[in-house]
C-alpha cells in the first residue's frame, strides 16, 4: 500500500496508464515517472509526446490497444513501438503485435474502434431477443456467442 499515486509509481518498474482520455491531465497532474521505468499507454487518442510532457519523463512509452477478449487470453494486442518488457507482458495474454510507427498504430486504432459499435449492436440484438421471450443465458446471448468468434 502506498500513500498516493506517486508512491505507486516510485515502486513500480512498469507503469500502466489506463484512464479516460478526457480525464488524463487531471488524473496524472503532478505525477513524475522516473526515466528507468517503462510506461504503457492504454489511452486511445493520447499521443506519446503529450503523455511524456504530462508525466515529465524520458522513460520509454509504449502505446497499446488491448481488446475486450484479452480477459480470456484470446486477443492479440497491438503495441507501438516494440519493447521487450511490454511485448512479453502481452505475449502472456495471447500475443503482441508490435508495429513500427505511429501511422500503423493509428490504422489499427481506427480498426479496433469499430468494435464498440459491434458490441453495442450485439447487445441491442440480445435485448430484442429477451424482449421476445428468449431467456438470456450464456448459450443464447448474442454477445457471448460473438466473443467466441
Amino acid at each position: 500500500m502506498c500513500a498516493d499515486n506517486q508512491g505507486v509509481l516510485d515502486r513500480s518498474e512498469v507503469v500502466i496508464i489506463a484512464v479516460c482520455r478526457q480525464d488524463h491531465h487531471e488524473a496524472l497532474a503532478g505525477l513524475k515517472v522516473d526515466d528507468d521505468k517503462t510506461v504503457v499507454n492504454l489511452m486511445a487518442g493520447v499521443a506519446t509526446d503529450d503523455l511524456r510532457r504530462t508525466l515529465a519523463t524520458g522513460a520509454p512509452i509504449v502505446h497499446a490497444i488491448p481488446l475486450p477478449a484479452i480477459r480470456e487470453r484470446r486477443s492479440v494486442t497491438v503495441t507501438c513501438p516494440s519493447h521487450p518488457v511490454v511485448d512479453s507482458l502481452f505475449e502472456q495474454l495471447d500475443g503482441a503485435l508490435p508495429v513500427a510507427d505511429e501511422g500503423a498504430f493509428n490504422v489499427f486504432s481506427a480498426l479496433t474502434g469499430t468494435l464498440t459499435v459491434h458490441y453495442a449492436y450485439l447487445a441491442t440484438l440480445t435485448s430484442w431477443a429477451t424482449d421476445h421471450g428468449i431467456a438470456p443465458t450464456p448459450r443464447t446471448s448474442m454477445c457471448a456467442a460473438s466473443s467466441r468468434t
